[in-house]
């Protein structure tokens, strides 16, 4: 071998070692579960890393049993980028026969290459390579502790064409096994944080949750110049059928509220429990009659149940009623005070 040769060899060497450290010491640095996702496929998809055109990843959800499409990079970054909305459309069945390539790979836990000409002719027929337009890519498992598969990296170059190089696929199976630790260890992370902002029993968002999450929504409709409402339930007479039935039946009530307002609310709204008996309701972009009509829809729904209990319920709405979260608060919890007064089992709106 020649000294030049052998000088070529050793730079390229030096620069994988460098990509690899560059990347692992970025990783090492958040345990933002999405600033992990981009450092990694920013190394994938980077003039000076891997230089993929395209990189995504799916994350396996065990208990429904499917890889989840979760983050796309490309030449159109960013969450409105058309790769992106692709990728994270996708769920993909963790069997072989329905999932095709990808579950093959994380069932299995090998990376799968796919350049010939047999494999592109398989690749043709496979669900997630044909909506994502792929002919010729590479699929990595990304491993977390115990050799456990969390995850799967698709990248490929499609833009290009540029064929995908012996080099380009070993360096990103290294990528990957710093790329599965360091996802499982933002998502353990995430977990903790999440456990943190839940009430025990209920699981719902607990209060100091819900103060940050009213401050949000409400600086956001500020912006946007949109409306958003607030609903506060408190059961009526709790008192005397947690007595009637003991800390234990009346746990098992508040649990079943719980769930009853979890599933009557709508996907982007926030439920969570205000204290005691007493439970809010966040309502992004919403204004008094929808509020007003999800209150009585939630009243209703309770009014069906087995459970002896009935709910009252106030409504407040920014601007209309308030301009500062406390003010909110307040308005919503005279209307409730209204309702209890009124009779209970009603909803009345500021």
């Amino acid at each position: 071998m020649t000294s030049k040769k052998l000088q070529e060899l050793l730079g390229k060497a030096q620069g994988e070692l460098t990509l690899l450290y560059e990347i692992g010491n970025a990783l090492r640095t958040t345990l933002d579960f999405d600033e992990t996702l981009t450092i990694i496929l920013t190394g994938v998809t980077a003039h000076h890393g891997l230089a993929f055109n395209r990189a995504g990843i799916f994350l396996v959800d065990p208990e429904q049993k499917q890889l989840i499409g979760r983050m796309g990079i490309g030449p159109e970054n960013g969450e409105g980028s058309s790769f992106h909305k692709t990728i994270t459309s996708l769920r993909v069945p963790m069997t072989e026969r329905a999932g095709g390539l990808a579950a093959m790979s994380a069932l299995q836990g090998s990376p799968i290459e796919v350049v010939t000409a047999a494999d592109q002719k398989k690749a043709a027929m496979d669900p997630v390579l044909r909506a994502l337009q792929s002919t010729s890519c590479v699929l990595v498992p990304l491993k977390g502790r115990e050799d456990e598969v969390v995850g799967l990296i698709f990248a490929d170059n499609r833009i290009t064409r540029t064929p995908i190089s012996r080099e380009s696929f070993r360096l990103m199976a290294l990528l990957a096994a710093h790329a599965g630790l360091a996802i499982e260890n933002a998502r353990t992370y995430q977990g903790a944080l999440r456990q943190a902002d839940l009430d025990p029993m209920t699981q719902l968002w607990n209060r100091g949750a819900f103060q940050r999450t009213l401050m949000e929504t409400l600086s956001s409709a500020g912006q946007s110049q949109q409306p958003a409402s607030l609903l506060l339930a408190d059961l009526d007479h709790f008192k005397e059928y947690n007595d009637q039935v003991g800390h234990l039946g009346g746990d098992k009530g508040l649990k079943a509220v719980a769930r009853l307002l979890k599933e009557t609310a709508r996907s982007e709204d926030y439920v969570a429990r205000f204290g005691g008996e007493e439970f809010a309701l966040i309502l992004p972009k919403t204004t008094k009659i929808n509020a007003l009509k999800l209150a009585e829809r939630i009243r209703l729904a309770m009014d069906q149940t087995a459970l002896p209990l009935t709910l009252s319920l106030g409504v407040a709405t920014f601007p209309q009623d308030a301009h500062e979260t406390e003010q909110l608060i307040q308005a919503a919890d005279q209307a409730l005070y209204e309702a209890k007064k009124q009779g209970r089992n009603r909803v009345v709106i500021a």
